[in-house]
């Protein structure tokens, strides 16, 4: 699989809409006519490209397709689910545990959301010496929110900022 990904020039993390666009990306780069590649290849090896291309995005798609339906195998019981997080409590540990239970990797959010994994990932610890000021926190918050489909992105925004006031303040 990792051949497939490089093939594509993805993260092995990458979800489905990140292979489609890799996918489609890789296409057009390597079609006949295409300006970038003209010069560079021959007629068979833009074929052999586009075939590499093509098998990468098949056992991708159908691998990750396979993943999303049904959960991975593993060979020891797994434990109680851990109790449900009051977004109240810890609205960075809420969107994390939301986050993983649609099986969504860090960089799939910000794929979506063009938020880095690094600040996805403060957030989610709830680091916040090292998150950006409450204006630009803000606007984060909700929009990870609204890409994980939390019916009140407005209203966990505005948890996650007094926790982070409170946090400020008590430093």
């Amino acid at each position: 699989m990792e051949r497939h990904f490089q093939t594509l020039g993805i993260p092995p993390d990458a979800g489905i809409l990140e292979v489609k666009r890799a996918y489609l990306r890789m296409k057009n780069l390597y079609a006949e006519g295409s300006l970038a590649t003209y010069t560079l290849l021959d007629d068979e090896e833009r074929r052999d490209k586009l075939e590499a291309i093509e098998e990468a995005y098949q056992a991708l798609s159908h691998g990750l397709a396979q993943r999303s339906v049904s959960p991975p195998f593993r060979e020891e019981q797994e434990g109680p689910e851990p109790p449900p997080i009051d977004p109240a409590d810890s609205p960075g540990l809420f969107l994390k545990r939301l986050r993983e239970s649609q099986g969504l990797p860090r960089s799939e959010i910000a794929s979506r959301t063009k938020i880095s994994t690094t600040t996805i990932d403060c957030i989610e610890q709830e680091r916040f010496d090292h998150l950006p000021a409450p204006v630009y926190l803000r606007g984060f918050i909700h929009e990870y929110a609204r890409a994980l489909g939390y019916p009140d992105p407005a209203g966990l925004a505005s948890l996650f900022l007094e926790r982070f006031r409170q946090q400020s303040s008590d430093t």
